[in-house]
């Protein structure tokens, strides 16, 4: 990892959407290292394993087993320690009323899990350019 990299944990189950997260990201030519887990409690472990390797952003998926994306984001949110970390819901699930509740919550962003692949490359580039501060973006979802 180079001093510049952004580190990104991406929270996810789904073995394809990571897979598609990581190519997207590699397309992009973006100066990052993209670390995964598998659910909440992964992350947790990765976290408390690996101090040091605070993430810059977490890309965090709701709806997993064991420890979902709610859960982790109200405990991360309780740890004054990963307050600079930037957490972006990514779920291919949208209710408003409890996009509020996350905001509510400590989420930084909402972000849609886009149907098709250029899609997720271009709200990827935004996400990543909006926690860069190239974009200046106060809204909560994030959309192209």
């Amino acid at each position: 990892m180079n001093t510049g990299d952004k580190l990104i944990l991406l929270v996810d189950d789904d073995e394809d959407d990571c897979i598609f997260f990581q190519e997207a990201l590699e397309e992009l030519d973006i100066p990052v290292v993209l670390k995964t887990a598998e659910n909440g409690m992964d992350a947790i472990k990765k976290l408390e394993e690996h101090p040091s390797m605070k993430p810059d952003a977490i890309f965090l998926d709701i709806n997993m087993p064991v420890m979902d994306g709610h859960e982790f984001l109200k405990y991360i949110r309780s740890k004054p320690i990963y307050d600079d970390i930037k957490i972006i819901m990514y779920s291919t699930s949208y209710n408003p009323n409890f996009a509020k509740v996350l905001e509510g919550d400590g989420a930084n962003h909402f972000l849609r899990k886009p149907s098709n692949y250029l899609t997720l490359k271009d709200v990827i580039h935004r996400a990543l350019s909006i926690i860069n501060g190239a974009i200046d973006n106060n809204n909560f979802i994030i959309s192209i």
